[in-house]
C-alpha cells in the first residue's frame, strides 16, 4: 500500500530524479509544491516546460541558448583568437563573471569517464578540433576543467589537441 496518494507519489518519484534529491528532500519539494498556490506551481511547471522546449545546443560551441547561434559566437566584441574549453554550459558562467576573458567558448557536453563508458567519442571532441583547425585564428585553446582526483586521469589525454 502506498504512503500517499499515486499523484503525489509520481511528483516524490520524479523529483528523485534531480541530482541531489533523495526520498525525504523529494517529500519536502513535493509538499511544499502541493502548499503553494496553484499559480506558482503551476508556473514553476511552465517554466520547465519551456526551458525543455526552447532551448537547444549551440550548432558552433554546444553551448545552451534559445537562439542559434549564441550570444557569445555572435557577439561582436568577443575575440575569435582564443577558445575556452569547458565541460559544461553552466561554467561558462563561472568564467563570465570575472570579466576578464573576451574569447570563444566550446561545450565539450561532460568530462571523460572510462568507468562510465564515456570516452571522447561521447564528448564534443571532434567538433572542438574541426573548429579550431577550420579557424587558423583560434590556435590558442584554454582549458577551464574541474580538478579529477581519479588516477586514470593524472596525464592529459594526448587526443585533444594533436600537433597543437
Amino acid at each position: 500500500m502506498p504512503d500517499f496518494a499515486p499523484p503525489v507519489e509520481r511528483l516524490i518519484d520524479e523529483l528523485k530524479h534531480l541530482p541531489g534529491i533523495g526520498q525525504k528532500t523529494a517529500q519536502r519539494l513535493a509538499f511544499y509544491l502541493l502548499r503553494a498556490a496553484p499559480e506558482d506551481a503551476l508556473a514553476l511547471a511552465d517554466a520547465i516546460r519551456d526551458a525543455k522546449e526552447k532551448i537547444r545546443a549551440c550548432s558552433i560551441c554546444s553551448n545552451i541558448t534559445d537562439s542559434d547561434p549564441c550570444f557569445f559566437c555572435v557577439g561582436p566584441t568577443r575575440s575569435k583568437k582564443t577558445i575556452c574549453v569547458v565541460e559544461e554550459a553552466h561554467n561558462i558562467m563561472a568564467i563570465e563573471k570575472t570579466r576578464t576573458y573576451t574569447g570563444m567558448y566550446h561545450v565539450l557536453g561532460g568530462s571523460l569517464s572510462p568507468l562510465s563508458g564515456r570516452g571522447p567519442e561521447q564528448l564534443h571532441i571532434k567538433s572542438l578540433i574541426e573548429r579550431a583547425w577550420k579557424s587558423y585564428s583560434s590556435r590558442r585553446p584554454s582549458m577551464a576543467f574541474n580538478m579529477v582526483t581519479s588516477s586514470a586521469y593524472s596525464k592529459p589525454p594526448p587526443f585533444i589537441f594533436p600537433n597543437f
